[in-house]
């Protein structure tokens, strides 16, 4: 009989965490989707449901476009960076360009120049410093495209 109970436990807890990493990534892209059919109501309701088992990053993905759809500017900029600076490796080069676009538009909507000069360099130095590493754009490289 104990063995049966410890049979029974065993599956139970081997078949809940797989049920728990398919939800992980099923609501990853559920998230990512309805974001793209720009589905305010429905991401919020999914969100209110399903945010105590959502990693992270995913969250993250999650707040930012609900705070965008709200018009919560602060929020999604925090958001954006926290997203940005912690999970880069979780967005797709494609978000990346429309989480900085979105930034972008907020901080001009809030007048923010400063800060935007300032978020500017620093995305600027950055991909200078990648330039200089990458040895594909080194002179001496032979399939370098430009000036020798």
């Amino acid at each position: 009989m104990a063995k049966l109970k410890l049979g029974i436990l065993t599956w139970t807890i081997c078949f809940s965490m797989t049920a728990f990493s398919q939800t992980t990534t099923s609501l990853r892209s559920k998230i990512l989707a309805l974001d793209y059919y720009q589905d305010a109501p429905q991401l919020w309701k999914l969100y209110n449901d399903s945010s105590s088992v959502m990693d992270e990053a995913t969250r993250l993905h999650a707040k930012v476009s609900l705070n965008y759809y709200f018009n919560r500017p602060d929020e999604m900029l925090q958001c954006v960076d926290s997203l940005l600076t912690l999970y880069p490796k979780e967005c797709t080069p494609e978000q990346k360009l429309a989480y900085c676009y979105a930034k972008t538009e907020k901080l001009l909507e809030k007048g923010n120049y400063r800060q935007l000069n300032s978020w500017w360099q620093t995305l600027r130095k950055d991909k200078n410093r990648r330039k200089r590493k990458l040895p594909l754009f080194r002179k001496n490289n032979p399939r370098f495209i430009g000036k020798k």
